[in-house]
C-alpha cells in the first residue's frame, strides 16, 4: 500500500507543481496510464466502478497526501467553485492566504459541520443517556462558535 501511496502523492505534487492546484479529473487522467505511478491507486475495471467512483476515488487520495511547503508538511484543502462543485484542491498554507479560497473553504466546511451536527441530533434525540447526549451537544455548539469566528 505505500508503494501505491507514494506513487499518487508523487502524481498529486507534480500536477500542484504543473498547475498551481489539483482537481479529482486531473489526478484520474494522470493516473490513467498504466505506466503512472498513481496507476495502482484506482479501480479500472468497469464492470465494477465507473469514472464517478474514479474520481471519489481520486478525492479522497489527493486529502492524504502530503506536501512540503517552505519545509512544512502541508495538507490539500478542498475549494470549491461557485458555479461548480467540483472545484479544486490546494495545500492549506495556500488557500488560507487567498481570501476568496479561505472564505470559500471555511464555508464548505460549514455546511459539513452543520451536516454533522443535525445527523448527532437526530440520532441522540433519543438516546438514553441525556447527560451524555448534552455534554458532546454542548461540546459541538462551543465548536461551531470558534468554526463562525474564523469567519473572514
Amino acid at each position: 500500500m505505500n508503494l501505491i501511496k507514494n506513487g499518487v502523492q508523487k502524481v498529486v505534487v507534480n500536477l500542484y507543481q504543473k498547475n498551481g492546484l489539483v482537481t479529482s479529473e486531473s489526478l484520474v487522467a494522470a493516473a490513467k496510464p498504466k505506466k503512472s505511478p498513481a496507476h495502482s491507486g484506482f479501480e479500472w475495471n468497469d464492470t465494477k466502478a465507473g469514472h464517478e467512483y474514479r474520481l471519489m476515488q481520486a478525492r479522497q487520495w489527493i486529502r492524504r497526501v502530503v506536501i512540503i511547503i517552505e519545509d512544512k508538511e502541508d495538507r490539500f484543502v478542498h475549494v470549491p467553485i461557485i458555479d461548480n462543485m467540483e472545484g479544486y484542491y490546494k495545500p492549506i498554507s495556500t488557500v488560507v492566504k487567498s481570501s476568496d479560497e479561505y472564505r470559500r473553504a471555511l464555508h464548505q466546511l460549514n455546511i459539513k459541520f452543520n451536516a454533522a451536527k443535525f445527523a448527532f441530533d437526530e440520532l441522540f434525540s433519543s438516546f438514553e443517556n441525556k447527560k451524555v447526549a448534552k455534554k458532546i451537544g454542548k461540546g459541538l455548539n462551543i465548536a461551531k462558535q470558534g468554526l463562525d469566528s474564523l469567519s473572514p
